[in-house]
């Protein structure tokens, strides 16, 4: 009788247990179901991508998205079908799910961490990118700099996470437009992150030192080489575009993310903004609690979301919308912890008010998720342009 205790003991599931099975079943679902047929054929831009990556001499003179090109060409040695090219954009997504989930779980517990996971997963600007043979998945790598860096500074951080965020860091600058957001992140964090990195062993600096600087030498030699390539890198088009032009642009950029997209991009539905009502709704309440509580971290999120804006209308084209997106996630999991205290709050020693809460915020990520799949899996796919745009072999 003991014995059969230990093995229901076992067997019970936690509620951690659970959280990581409905975040891995919601990943499958969202990024890996059909992956290779849900659209016939390549995108314009997939198919760049798959030549970049066969033609490998290339990055030699042009570095850019090299570590994806790379680890894409390892993938179609195996198969190349759209499938091999689409499952390394799939594992990016995977690696920032999984991270974005930690993150917040560590910040907002485990519930609303799980919850704001589910919007992230759902959002349809993400699971387009992550389902697509192109390295513009890429922009999302904020959220593992974000929580690599939060786990350098807490109390006694655990040595390999100093190198790790230093390999992390020279493999995501050669993505276009991320320079300058670590260069951001860096001026805003230098004193908080350099009085972590003194107190880490003089061995573990060194290492991640010499990380970050194997990762940066060949973007900095091929980029100072070539001045079209770091343009690229900085996401400077070849020609600016005037004043006025690009003043219009950003209005243009601001609706795309909240009220109406431009409508030309293959990566939105129709003239579809990048957040739908409830999750602009769920960032408006983040951000009125995050600059209530934490006025440094909400200043940080909203430049994180200019810069992208900024980005886009110079080179008019909505994909640079996507670094606006860690931060926009954030504030969106801070508006359903906002709402879990305010809804909760009503009646402190009542224990109905906190599941009631519970069940309230559970149907407004649930609304959006479903909301996302029709988009994502059903109806963009299914749209003229798109099936008009994915054709290429």
């Amino acid at each position: 009788m003991l014995k059969l205790g230990v093995i229901k003991t076992r067997l019970r599931f936690s509620p951690g247990l659970i959280s990581y099975i409905t975040l891995a079943l919601s990943l499958l679902v969202f990024l890996l179901w059909r992956l290779g047929s849900l659209t016939a054929g390549l995108s314009p831009s997939e198919a760049n991508s798959r030549a970049a990556s066969n033609n490998l001499h290339g990055l030699l003179s042009n570095p850019i998205n090299a570590p994806y090109h790379l680890l894409q060409h390892l993938l179609i040695m195996v198969n190349s079908g759209a499938f091999s090219l689409r499952f390394i954009s799939f594992i990016f997504g995977i690696a920032i799910a999984v991270c974005f989930y930690l993150y917040m779980k560590s910040l907002f517990g485990r519930i609303i961490g799980l919850l704001g996971s589910l919007s992230l997963i759902s959002l349809p600007l993400f699971v387009i990118l992550a389902r697509a043979a192109s390295p513009q998945i890429l922009l999302f790598s904020p959220i593992v700099l974000m929580y690599l860096a939060f786990l350098l500074t807490r109390p006694q951080p655990k040595y390999f996470i100093w190198p790790m965020l230093a390999l992390v860091i020279g493999l995501s600058l050669y993505t276009p437009g991320i320079l300058w957001w670590v260069a951001g992140a860096t001026i805003l964090s230098y004193k908080k992150m350099s009085e972590a990195i003194r107190t880490l062993p003089t061995m573990v600096n060194s290492i991640g030192l010499g990380v970050l600087g194997l990762g940066i030498t060949p973007l900095v030699v091929i980029g100072g080489l070539h001045l079209s390539s770091l343009k690229q890198l900085l996401a400077i088009p070849a020609r600016l575009p005037a004043p006025a032009h690009f003043g219009a642009e950003l209005l243009r950029m601001l609706g795309a993310l909240f009220v109406r997209s431009p409508g030309d991009s293959q990566l939105l539905l129709g003239n579809l903004p990048v957040l739908n009502i409830t999750l602009s709704a769920l960032v408006i309440f983040g951000g009125y609690a995050l600059f209530t509580a934490a006025r440094g971290k909400a200043i940080s999120m909203s430049l994180s979301i200019v810069l992208a804006i900024v980005l886009a209308a110079l080179n008019e084209d909505v994909v640079y919308l996507a670094l606006a997106v860690p931060a926009l996630a954030i504030l969106a999991t801070a508006g359903l912890r906002y709402l879990y205290i305010e809804w909760r709050g009503i009646f402190p020693r009542n224990p109905v008010p906190k599941t009631f809460a519970l069940i309230l915020i559970a149907a407004v990520t649930l609304a959006q998720v479903y909301y996302a799949a029709n988009y994502s899996l059903e109806a963009w796919p299914h749209s003229p342009p798109i099936r008009k745009a994915y054709v290429l072999k």
